[in-house]
C-alpha cells in the first residue's frame, strides 16, 4: 500500500489581514477570503504607498485576470478602495512586477469627455475582461489603439465604459 502526502500551500492573511500589513499600506476587509493567485498576492504586498487603501469586497469578482498590455502575459486588476476618502480604483498588477494604481484619487481621462478619480462616484457596479476591438461613438472622437484586453466597466442600466491600456496610458473610452 503506497500513502501519498500531499502538501497544500495557503497565502499568508495574517500578514495581510485587517489594518495595515507590516510592509504594505493595503489591508483586507473580514468579509474578503483572499483566495487570488500567489503573484497577485505578492505584488499588493510588494507596494509601499503613502496613502492607505483597502482591498475592496464592493464587486464580486473583486480582481481580475487579463493581458492589458498585450504581451501575452496574465496581468491583474484587483479594486481598491483609498481608506481617506473611499476613492474606488483599481491596482493593476503587471506581469513583470510592476503596479500602478488607477482611479483611487488618481485622474484617469475619459476621452472625449472629463477625467475622474473615482469609480465609486458614479455608482459602478460591474466589471468584466473584454477582448473585443474598441467601437467608435458617433458623438466621440475615434478612440486610441488598445494595447490588449481592457476592463468593461460601469452602472447598471445607466453607463459603461472601456479602461484600457495605450501603451504609454490608460484611458476610458465610454459606450459600449
Amino acid at each position: 500500500m503506497t500513502i501519498a502526502i500531499v502538501a497544500t500551500t495557503t497565502l499568508p492573511i495574517s500578514s495581510f489581514g485587517q489594518g495595515s500589513a507590516k510592509g504594505t499600506n493595503f489591508s483586507k476587509p473580514e468579509s474578503l477570503a483572499f483566495s487570488g493567485p500567489e503573484n497577485l498576492y505578492e505584488c499588493v504586498k510588494r507596494r509601499n504607498d503613502k496613502e492607505l487603501y483597502t482591498l475592496s469586497d464592493k464587486l464580486n469578482p473583486f480582481y481580475l485576470r487579463l493581458d492589458l498590455d498585450g504581451d501575452g502575459k496574465l496581468d491583474f486588476a484587483v479594486l481598491i478602495e483609498r481608506a481617506r476618502d473611499k476613492k474606488l480604483g483599481m491596482l493593476v498588477c503587471w506581469a513583470n512586477k510592476r503596479s500602478e494604481i488607477v482611479f483611487a484619487g488618481t485622474q484617469v481621462e475619459f476621452f472625449g469627455t472629463e477625467s475622474s478619480d473615482d469609480l465609486a462616484e458614479a455608482g459602478m457596479d460591474y466589471w468584466w475582461v473584454y477582448s473585443g476591438k474598441i467601437r467608435k461613438l458617433e458623438e466621440l472622437p475615434a478612440p486610441p489603439p488598445k494595447a490588449g484586453e481592457a476592463i468593461f466597466f460601469g452602472k447598471s442600466e445607466a453607463w459603461g465604459g472601456t479602461l484600457y491600456w495605450t501603451g504609454k496610458k490608460f484611458v476610458v473610452y465610454m459606450g459600449e
